[in-house]
């Protein structure tokens, strides 16, 4: 039985009109002597009307990174530090981007200003790692506006709301077929705020007896603290929208 798109006994071509609901695509042209033709087509039709996905996607640690920045009176340049442990799960849809929702969780154990006897005493005595080991941020909602996200941070046991300017999001297709998603984010905060300052009572003997640490060093440390944040997120899981990519013209 003759393939009807490809019927020698069509004169030049036929064209075949297909939709999708309620939005119509264009015409399929198909040449008259090419088989080879109506199965590239159909292979184009079959890219083209690949569904966009609603997928969860893991937080990558080892391609994201969390920085901050603060002054200090004794330097001339602020001190720089960053947590190198990040996870945590988005759940984001390509049509309906404002609909996402994340959770990010921080190690506070990870922080490091390159500096060991300086991160040993902001996880003692200013984060207090052992009682409170994690930082926690879940995105809230989109912002009017384009580039603003609002969320709660979590950290040292308080919950505050916080507003973030995103920039760069971008989603990606890997060598397997996968989607990552590729985003930047930055705010500042006040420490104190999250009762991020010194516990003299948890300072180490060690440093006591050094003198490295008085009480009363922040006194020389600022308030404001400088966050950027630069996540990687891989899917592990996708379900079909029902929505377009594309349409051929």
């Amino acid at each position: 039985m003759e393939n009807p798109l490809c019927s020698e006994n069509r004169i030049n071509r036929c064209r075949a009109a297909v939709s999708v609901g309620s939005r119509p695509v264009a015409p399929v042209c198909v040449w008259r002597t090419s088989r080879l033709r109506c199965v590239l087509i159909l292979c184009a039709w079959t890219l083209v009307a690949t569904p966009a996905m609603a997928g969860t996607f893991e937080i990558q640690s080892e391609q994201s990174r969390v920085r901050f920045e603060i002054g200090h009176n004794d330097y001339t340049k602020p001190v720089r530090g960053r947590f190198a442990n990040v996870s945590g799960e988005i759940d984001y849809e390509a049509s309906a981007p404002t609909a996402a929702t994340a959770e990010v969780v921080i190690d506070v154990a990870s922080v490091d200003t390159d500096n060991a006897y300086r991160d040993g005493h902001l996880r003692e005595s200013f984060f207090e790692a052992d009682r409170y080991p994690q930082i926690l941020f879940r995105l809230g909602r989109i912002l009017p506006g384009e580039g603003w996200v609002e969320g709660e941070l979590t950290m040292k046991g308080v919950t505050r709301t916080v507003t973030l300017a995103i920039s760069n999001v971008r989603e990606l297709v890997d060598e397997r077929g996968k989607r990552v998603l590729r985003a930047r984010a930055t705010t500042r905060l006040n420490r104190r705020d999250f009762g991020i300052q010194e516990d003299p009572e948890r300072t180490s003997g060690l440093g006591k007896l050094l003198g490295h640490i008085q009480q009363g060093v922040d006194e020389f440390i600022d308030d404001d603290v400088e966050i950027s944040i630069s996540l990687v997120a891989h899917e592990v899981s996708g379900s079909a929208s029902g929505e377009l990519l594309a349409v051929l013209d």
